[in-house]
């Protein structure tokens, strides 16, 4: 058996997964009650009411009190799981996968659970123990290893893992200066001819069509970056590439408000197009602050408070704040624009 298909890992996986995608509804179902709860197959029948919403169960398992005929020891189990999700959520921006797996296994006393099954416990103990040292190879390996060539489906992977394969079509992303090439690889000729190789492979994985794609601007690190399109592009022949703008970009161009409009590109950058100055969109911000409870925060309007409740996942996610002088305020995090307080 591969060792990324064994039981006790890919209940690991299954919490990693739920933390990355909350409305991952078959990682929560293999999550959920392990290590047991009180979650039933009774009560997660009952989440049902949540689809009919159009909720995902992880939501419905905040609000267990709504969903009807959950028993009281069913609704605890529930919401203690859902709590545990959003609080390894919000770890997700300040901790390397090591460090969040670590704390996982912790929180849920998970080798101690699986000890307790015997000597195959231990084994399995072990497992979860090294997992961290594959984890990094796992979801690509396992893509590439259980491929079906004849699926209807978008198979994701890096440039290393693309070795040998060919695909009717084929998308690259991130052809950018200081992405593909790595700033990093610039002063060192091997590591630029490596990555050149690793592009010739992406692009002869195409049969039929290959798309390249690369963002004029782009949030990392917190702070956006203003790109060139990448040198191996630009290596290309014209004659074999057909220039698009996405749909945004090109309404952008179309438009003259808050300062949008077109600007020829500096020599250095060649001369291959225009660029656009535009406003961020600050609901593509993955770099927003995180809060936890008991944490005092700003608002421009209602002052200073205490963050007291944390609901919901990713853009829906809203806090409870008990602000000083106005009393206590539900707001959705993505339009609040809180401030930590720092002291």
């Amino acid at each position: 058996m591969r060792f990324y298909e064994r039981r006790e890992i890919q209940d690991v996986l299954a919490y990693l997964r739920l933390i990355s995608n909350p409305r991952d509804d078959v990682a929560f179902a293999r999550a959920v009650n392990y290590p047991r709860r009180g979650v039933g197959l009774t009560t997660q029948e009952h989440l049902a009411w949540a689809e009919a919403r159009g909720m995902s169960w992880l939501e419905a398992a905040e609000r267990p009190d709504e969903i009807p005929d959950v028993r009281a020891p069913g609704a605890r189990g529930l919401q203690r799981f859902a709590e545990l999700v959003r609080h390894f959520s919000l770890r997700v921006t300040q901790a390397s996968v090591a460090e969040l797996l670590e704390g996982l296994v912790e929180e849920l006393d998970l080798v101690r659970h699986l000890q307790e099954e015997g000597p195959e416990g231990e084994d399995r103990a072990r497992n979860v123990a090294e997992l961290d040292l594959f984890l990094q190879q796992i979801a690509l390996v396992a893509d590439v290893d259980r491929l079906d060539p004849d699926a209807d489906a978008v198979v994701l992977m890096t440039l290393h893992n693309a070795k040998g394969l060919e695909f009717p079509v084929v998308f690259i992303a991130g052809m950018e200066e200081g992405l593909f090439p790595l700033a990093r690889s610039r002063d060192e000729p091997e590591a630029l001819e490596e990555e050149r190789r690793l592009f010739y492979v992406g692009i002869t994985r195409a049969e039929d069509k290959l798309s390249l794609s690369w963002a004029r601007q782009r949030r990392r690190a917190g702070d956006f970056s203003y790109n060139t399109l990448s040198s191996f592009v630009e290596a290309v022949p014209d004659e074999l590439l057909e220039r698009r703008r996405t749909e945004r970009l090109r309404l952008m161009a179309d438009s003259t408000p808050h300062g949008r409009r077109p600007r020829p590109r500096d020599e250095e950058r060649g001369a291959r197009g225009y660029e656009y100055d535009y406003e961020p969109d600050e609901a593509l911000n993955q770099d927003l602050p995180r809060f936890v409870k008991g944490e005092r925060v700003v608002h421009g309007t209602f002052g200073s408070g205490a963050v007291v409740e944390i609901s919901g996942f990713g853009r829906d996610l809203k806090v409870t704040v008990d602000f000083d002088e106005v009393g206590r305020k539900r707001l959705l995090l993505r339009y609040a624009q809180l401030e930590k307080d720092w002291p």
